[in-house]
């Protein structure tokens, strides 16, 4: 599993450390009010991906018994640290594609903007199935590959082009060595790859609909606001509705699925 990390001391990875810090409070919002919709706060929790767990953190607040996988050690020990683990770390060094739990262990498995950075994304979703209980679920966002700007630089149209002029584009700016280790995907790639082994429920425009219960953020306010009064409006004719919802789905700046598991209770 590579790793990916934002440089806030590097002029050209500034603008894109300080959007993430942004979303923080956002993030940890929406992840934690759609989990509530299935799970009790005694809920035990793997957040892949961990980073240095400010995320990670906030969820802690209202679900305790949370823990966390980072392939960086770096961001492992800052993570501890945050969390003031002690003797006791709650985020441990392993990769998503084999992780080090047993069978059955979590009751929620979350990976926010995590899998386009995984190079097997089908081996991380087959070890979230296999690590989670029979009625457990996965909460997972990404972002959407055609959306024109890309999110984790901000270079117009970056995730259309083929890897080797992708690689140089951002060379060229000097925001990375490489993007060919960034997959992001489209809105049915992602299903289908869901589709194996779990049942995806596509929470996206719930939290556009009704995006105060959810915490989003004054920078997005507006546009999130312009975009569930559309779809309140069209509720007034199915087929202006459907329309709409399609529309405002595939072109979204990304998706919030939540899975359950598949074949879940078969013997």
């Amino acid at each position: 599993m590579p790793e990916f990390a934002l440089d806030p001391d590097r002029p050209s990875q500034k603008r894109a450390f300080r959007y993430f810090q942004e979303k923080v409070p956002y993030k940890t919002s929406r992840t934690v009010t759609i989990i509530l919709q299935y799970k009790e706060r005694s809920a035990r929790i793997l957040d892949i991906g961990s980073g240095s767990g400010q995320v990670l953190s906030r969820i802690r607040e209202t679900f305790p018994d949370i823990w966390g996988l980072e392939v960086s050690r770096q961001h492992v020990c800052e993570a501890n640290r945050r969390l003031e683990c002690g003797s006791r770390p709650r985020v441990m060094v392993g990769s998503a594609e084999e992780m080090p739990f047993k069978a059955g262990s979590f009751d929620a498995v979350v990976s926010n903007t995590m899998i386009e950075h995984i190079e097997r994304p089908e081996k991380m979703l087959a070890e979230a199935r296999r690590v989670l209980r029979d009625d457990g679920i996965l909460f997972l966002t990404t972002a959407n590959k055609y959306w024109p700007i890309e999110p984790h630089y901000f270079l117009p149209f970056l995730s259309y082009l083929p890897s080797w002029i992708a690689n140089a584009y951002v060379r060229l700016f000097r925001v990375a060595e490489r993007y060919d280790d960034i997959h992001l995907p489209t809105y049915r790639g992602l299903m289908r790859l869901l589709q194996k082994d779990f049942i995806p429920e596509d929470k996206t425009l719930d939290v556009i609909e009704n995006y105060r219960r959810y915490g989003f953020h004054s920078k997005r306010l507006f546009k999130v606001s312009i975009l569930s009064k559309i779809l309140n409006l069209a509720r007034k004719n199915a087929l202006l509705y459907g329309v709409a919802r399609r529309a405002i789905l595939y072109s979204s700046l990304g998706w919030i699925i939540v899975g359950k598991k598949r074949g879940a209770g078969r013997r």
